[in-house]
């Protein structure tokens, strides 16, 4: 997925917080939620009005 990112700590914080899983499950099964890897270098100045973005 590529989605415009601010890549301001506070938000990557939330991104985390949000898709983070708070089920009890196997051990060694990734449960610390999403992470901003692979930024794309171009992007948007500004988003368009009501247009998705990953948070």
């Amino acid at each position: 997925m590529l989605t415009p990112f601010c890549g301001e700590p506070a938000c990557e914080d939330l991104i985390k917080k949000d898709s983070a899983r708070d089920a009890v499950v196997e051990e060694g099964a990734p449960a610390m939620g999403a992470k901003g890897l692979c930024i794309p270098f171009d992007q948007p100045e500004k988003l368009a009005e009501k247009q998705p973005c990953c948070h």
